[in-house]
């Protein structure tokens, strides 16, 4: 601990540039590497201000890039109050993974990720139908969407028939926009 901990790798956190942190922090170098327990021991090392929780948002984004889902799902369920760009990073989770519903889930859930248009719409792309439902019925059973246009229209190209079902028996004044959207395109 001493030698990982004390002024070896100093430096990097008085300079925090992203190269320096990229090149030759350990936690990123053992992120990169999978190295799942290596991750664990640095975080979980008990001294005061850890400097390995500064880097929370590199290692993410190392592990988004190389797949290490993980990695990812430790550090926010962890330590996601060390993240300091907590809903850019939530979002490039969701944007750029692909069969993670259950950390999808798991974030909405515990109030780890700002629940916008933008990220129901991510999920209707992937194909997240459980969790489409989910959100459509905590967060707008009582308010209008935002863009409902856009909901229905990315349901209807991805041919998702049972969210489509859904979100009509949710949001019935919708059902005629669409209707008459239709008929005016025949």
């Amino acid at each position: 601990l001493d030698v990982l901990f004390k002024n070896n790798y100093n430096f990097i956190n008085q300079f925090p540039s992203e190269k320096l942190v990229l090149e030759y922090s350990p936690l990123i170098i053992a992120g990169k590497n999978n190295q799942y327990d290596i991750v664990k021991y640095f975080l979980e090392a008990k001294i005061l201000k850890n400097p390995y929780f500064h880097h929370l948002d590199e290692l993410i984004n190392e592990c988004i890039k190389l797949r290490n889902i993980s990695i990812i799902k430790y550090v926010i369920t962890h330590y996601y109050e060390h993240i300091k760009t907590k809903s850019i990073t939530i979002v490039n989770i969701i944007k750029q993974l692909n069969n993670i519903e259950d950390i999808v889930f798991y974030l909405i859930q515990c109030n780890k990720c700002v629940v916008t248009s933008n990220i129901v719409l991510i999920c209707i792309d992937k194909g997240y139908t459980d969790i489409c439902k989910y959100i459509y019925k905590r967060f707008y059973s009582d308010n209008d969407l935002v863009d409902s246009e856009m909901h229905t229209h990315l349901i209807i190209k991805k041919d998702n028939i049972e969210l489509l079902n859904y979100f009509f028996d949710m949001f019935p004044k919708y059902k005629t926009n669409i209707n008459y959207e239709l008929k005016k395109n025949i």
